[in-house]
């Protein structure tokens, strides 16, 4: 995963040279919720999130662009225990990333002034914040849970914060519409690593979002 990233980034540092170049702004709505890989105990939900950032192209050639850029987003889960889980409960976790994406992009005209566009690739993103509330339910009564949200890759269970591993990375993808400046996306990620390391099930992050952005022609 390092080298892939190292080796799309040296492609854009070669083609930004005598090609097009624009910048941008994005901001969207992201629906965000756990993999939680076939956990019988647990029942993962979506909660509605929110991203926005900045945004870079390169055209390579022909329809072909290399796209990037830096964004907030919000990513997390509603967690509720299953009718045969005895200990759990219902808690909602939020976490703040800054995700660097990296990806190809093909471009098709629709018509003179609109054009469509499709495309896929990698992510990697650096946790900055978050926090886990609700209320989990033992034997000995429930307990209410208001904790932050730490960023570690320690295993050993804490009850005063939630341990969550540093760095996510994963694939996306994604389709929309483009006129002159502005344009619509949807989008689609799934994470690769194991978000909470405390954790027996290998939580992964995934979200739905839709957004919208404008970009500057710079070159």
């Amino acid at each position: 995963m390092r080298k892939l990233i190292v080796m799309m980034f040296i492609i854009i540092s070669f083609s930004s040279f005598g090609q097009k170049f624009t910048a941008g702004v994005q901001a969207g709505f992201v629906s965000a919720s756990y993999l939680a890989g076939g956990d019988q105990y647990i029942n993962a939900s979506s909660i509605s999130a929110y991203e926005f950032g900045a945004t870079g192209s390169f055209h390579l050639k022909d329809h072909l662009y290399l796209e990037s850029g830096l964004s907030w987003i919000q990513k997390g889960s509603v967690k509720t225990k299953t009718i045969i889980a005895v200990n759990g409960g219902s808690t909602t976790i939020k976490i703040n990333y800054l995700e660097l994406p990296v990806n190809l992009d093909y471009k098709f005209k629709l018509n003179k002034d609109l054009k469509g566009f499709v495309g896929a690739g990698i992510y990697i993103a650096a946790g900055m914040s978050g926090k886990e509330t609700g209320q989990e339910v033992t034997i000995a009564g429930n307990n209410a849970i208001n904790r932050n949200v730490q960023f570690t890759t320690n295993s050993n269970y804490s009850a005063s914060y939630t341990s969550v591993t540093p760095i996510d990375f994963g694939t996306d993808a994604f389709a929309g519409v483009e006129y002159k400046n502005f344009d619509v996306a949807l989008n689609y990620s799934k994470g690769s690593s194991k978000v909470e390391t405390t954790s027996s099930t290998k939580y992964q992050h995934q979200t739905f979002g839709v957004s919208v952005g404008y970009a500057w022609n710079l070159k």
